[in-house]
């Protein structure tokens, strides 16, 4: 008879309840914790490179910096990505880009590549002009998510 070393009356059944509801919660929060690992393990990793200006003029330095922090931020707000602060040897993706001329205003290039075989899996441009480049830099960002490069490792597992 277990008595639980508060007596040496057997549990009462308010203290059988407590102690079964504790096991289910225990066995419930080892279920989520395996169930989102599965899923994290799922999710493809993805780290930013710093934007590169490749204007020639210094003025597109602020543009080119706020790019790469909006690029991050975007790509974090998908759930089928994870973005990471740098790259490990779990990421698989890195996004890379620059602020270049493009008849006469700047345009964002994008450019996703494996990082495990150096090729580009997704490229796409936002050609401006510059008060437009935000939104379509995240248009840009949304067709990268929806792809099949950004999908693909998520699919292989």
């Amino acid at each position: 008879v277990c008595t639980l070393g508060l007596t040496g009356a057997p549990p009462t059944p308010r203290v059988r309840r407590l102690v079964i509801g504790g096991a289910a919660l225990g066995v419930l929060g080892v279920a989520f914790g395996g169930w989102q690992f599965a899923i994290a393990a799922r999710t493809p990793s993805v780290v930013v490179s710093e934007f590169l200006n490749e204007t020639t003029h210094t003025r597109y330095d602020a543009l080119t910096a706020t790019t790469t922090e909006m690029v991050t931020a975007e790509l974090a707000s998908h759930a089928n990505l994870r973005v990471d602060t740098r790259a490990s040897g779990d990421t698989q993706i890195r996004v890379r880009g620059s602020v270049a001329m493009w008849e006469g205003a700047p345009a964002v290039y994008l450019f996703a590549e494996d990082i495990s075989t150096g090729d580009v899996v997704w490229s796409g441009v936002a050609s401006g002009p510059e008060g437009r480049l935000p939104g379509q830099v995240r248009e840009q960002i949304n067709a990268f998510a929806e792809s099949d490069a950004a999908r693909r490792d998520s699919q292989a597992r």
